[in-house]
């Protein structure tokens, strides 16, 4: 308990700091477990100073495979860019990985190479491209991080030439 103390104490102060000078701590992601109540669009409360969070992986589980083309993770980023604006739909922070899901949520990520597992992730990186979108993606595979997230950004410079 006095180690959780102590990493709260230490978001506080850290939090304090960023916005002291203008910066924002990222919101908390998309909540993984269908169980938790919570909606696939918690950006839309988001406050100005806060950069939100997207977790497909996570909003597929959530949605028991509901990511399954371009045009699904098109709906989500035009809903983002709807409630928060352009401007600040254009510069985000995305986790990504694949992720086995049931009934109540997330169960395990797993890697690229699981293809059993979704979401993909080239639509996403062909619309990011195609929109000419900045987000931070930080990969959560399995184990597989770095690789993974090599693959994505493959992906994504691939998109960018075309």
């Amino acid at each position: 308990m006095r180690n959780y103390g102590i990493c709260l104490l230490l978001f506080f102060v850290l939090a304090a700091a960023c916005f002291s000078v203008g910066y924002a701590v990222t919101r908390t992601e998309s909540v993984r477990e269908s169980a938790v109540p919570a909606t696939e669009y918690e950006t839309e409360t988001v406050d100005e100073r806060i950069t939100p969070c997207i977790d497909f992986g996570h909003l597929n589980a959530r949605t028991l495979g509901g990511i399954r083309s371009k045009e699904d993770y098109a709906a989500i980023l035009d809903r983002m860019a709807e409630k928060l604006g352009d401007q600040r739909a254009e510069r985000f922070h995305v986790h990504f990985s694949r992720i086995e899901y049931s009934a109540g949520g997330e169960k395990r990520h797993w890697t690229f190479a699981e293809t059993q597992f979704g979401p993909e992730p080239q639509p996403l990186m062909e619309l990011l491209a195609e929109r000419k979108l900045q987000p931070v993606i930080i990969c959560e595979s399995a184990g597989t991080q770095a690789e993974d997230a090599g693959a994505m950004q493959q992906m994504y410079h691939a998109a960018c030439k075309t």
